[in-house]
């Protein structure tokens, strides 16, 4: 499950960065009766729990909300505390308490995570502040969108593979060893099979192998050249059969093969890989556990 927010607006409803003209107009957002809508990053959320309004603030089924955000959460009963995990945050939020950490940082925007009809529920002030999202809004509507704030990361293939559903979209950059069509490659990044067509290529980091589909490096052979250093500049994709890969945009041959030995090659990914900061904190590559990249307050 997944998403931060600063700078919340003071007018009436107290629900995110973001108001609609309605909100500041002065429509009531109770004004309106009917379900709630709730956009998660473009996608409409069917089916499941609706947000309620409770007191004029917004409140998110924690479970649909994180599920379409593409987090990771874990409850402990013994502790009442919901740990959720992102690329770039790691949130912690207790029953019936305000304040929140993100990162080890308390946040707190005056509302509790709480239990309705025995489920979880998430402010939505609270949940975008603590996940990195944008929320807004639209009172007329009666519609609540929560979206990602990211910029452009370095990752590697085995963020791809874990973190398919929050980084499908997002655009993303990944070096490594050029595969081509090699049928010897295995692991959960390509065993699924090709995402998108019969030309998609494997890249290979020190963290696992992954498809790659759109753009092919100019100039290589997908059987004759493997064992290349390219760079992959793209979007994250999700295939049907729910495996992360990538949409390539821009592909940049960094060192052809025979320009090194193969052994000098896979240095080369190894290196390259290692200088990249990682994406999922905790991330072990090469045995050494990496501190990921904190998100923006």
């Amino acid at each position: 499950m997944r998403g931060v927010c600063s700078g919340w607006g003071s007018a009436a409803p107290r629900v995110g960065v973001a108001m609609t003209m309605a909100v500041v107009l002065g429509v009531s957002a109770q004004a309106q009766d009917g379900p709630i809508t709730m956009v998660v990053d473009g996608s409409v959320i069917e089916g499941g729990m609706r947000p309620r309004l409770v007191q004029e603030s917004v409140f998110l089924p924690a479970r649909e909300f994180l599920e379409a955000l593409g987090a990771e959460s874990e409850w402990k009963p013994e502790t009442k505390e919901m740990t959720v995990r992102l690329p770039r945050v790691t949130a912690v939020f207790v029953l019936n308490q305000s304040t929140a950490k993100r990162n080890g940082q308390a946040v707190d925007e005056g509302l509790a995570f709480q239990l309705m009809d025995g489920k979880g529920f998430l402010p939505a002030r609270l949940a975008a502040r603590a996940l990195e999202c944008e929320a807004k809004w639209d009172a007329s509507a009666r519609r609540i969108e929560m979206t990602s704030l990211w910029s452009k990361q370095a990752v590697t293939a085995a963020d791809v593979v874990r973190w398919a559903r929050y980084l499908r979209g997002k655009p993303i950059t990944i070096q490594g060893e050029y595969r081509g069509w090699s049928p010897t490659e295995r692991g959960p990044g390509v065993d699924k099979g090709r995402p998108k067509r019969r030309a998609d290529w494997i890249l290979r980091d020190a963290t696992g192998a992954i498809y790659v589909s759109g753009r092919s490096p100019l100039g290589l052979d997908p059987l004759d050249d493997i064992g290349s250093i390219v760079l992959v500049d793209g979007v994250g994709g999700l295939s049907k059969a729910q495996a992360g890969f990538v949409e390539a945009k821009m592909v940049t041959v960094v060192a052809k093969r025979g320009a090194a030995s193969s052994l000098g090659a896979a240095l080369l990914v190894r290196r390259l890989v290692d200088e990249r900061e990682p994406v999922v904190d905790g991330l072990p590559i090469d045995g050494r556990i990496i501190p990921g990249r904190r998100g923006r307050a």
